[in-house]
Parts: structure tokens; C-alpha cells; sequence
């Protein structure tokens, strides 16, 4: 239900959301969310998915360099860790296609981590 006397700005905050929608599917900006939370709540409102930048991302200058360990046939073995939130729609997915990409062959184990 939209206010009495402001119609109008929430008409002209729709109408230039979808033409920054419009921009971004053209390629001409892209259009990013904050925080996961924000991309699911602009999903959920707008139907719009839009990619999301984790903040924390930005400024901590950390990485991940597990120390090998081999079998007996000079195999690399250990797990890589995929860790998902849970409530992303698409992660169940994306590790399973990593696996399914990885194959047999594969000498590390993937592991979806919901947490």
C-alpha cells in the first residue's frame, strides 16, 4: 500500500530501477549487491538476481594453501572445502557439478560445507 502523497516518488524509484535493470542485461553497468542478503531480498522482492560481492572479500588479503599429502601411487590426496551459507539456491548445485567436472580421476575429495 503506497502513502497518501507518495505515489509519485515510489512510481519514479520503480521506473528507473527497471531501467538500471534494463542497462545491466544490456551490458551497459553491472548491477551488484552488497551482501548475500541483499541479493536474495532483491530476488525475492524484484524476481531480479543479481551477483553479490562478500564485503570482507575486498580488504582481507587471505588465501588458502593446504600442505599435500601422497599415497602410495604418488597421488596428491586431501579435501577441498566448499563452504556454502546453505541458503544460496544455486551452491547444492555448483558442488555437485564440480564434482561430476572433476571426476573419478580426481585425487582430492570436494566437500560441501553448509553451514
Amino acid at each position: 500500500h503506497i502513502r497518501a502523497g507518495h505515489s509519485e516518488a515510489v512510481k519514479d524509484f520503480w521506473m528507473g530501477f527497471w531501467q538500471l535493470v534494463a542497462r545491466a542485461v544490456d551490458g551497459n553497468v553491472l548491477l551488484a549487491a552488497e551482501s548475500l542478503f541483499r541479493a536474495e531480498q532483491l530476488f525475492f522482492q524484484t524476481g531480479v538476481e543479481v551477483p553479490f560481492l562478500r564485503p570482507m572479500s575486498v580488504w582481507v588479503n587471505a588465501t588458502y594453501n593446504p600442505v599435500p599429502t601422497w599415497n602410495g601411487n604418488q597421488r596428491m590426496q586431501g579435501e577441498i572445502l566448499v563452504h556454502s551459507k546453505g541458503r544460496l539456491k544455486y551452491e547444492p548445485q555448483f558442488v555437485d557439478v564440480l564434482k561430476r567436472l572433476a571426476g573419478p580421476a580426481f585425487s582430492l575429495t570436494i566437500v560441501g560445507q553448509a553451514g
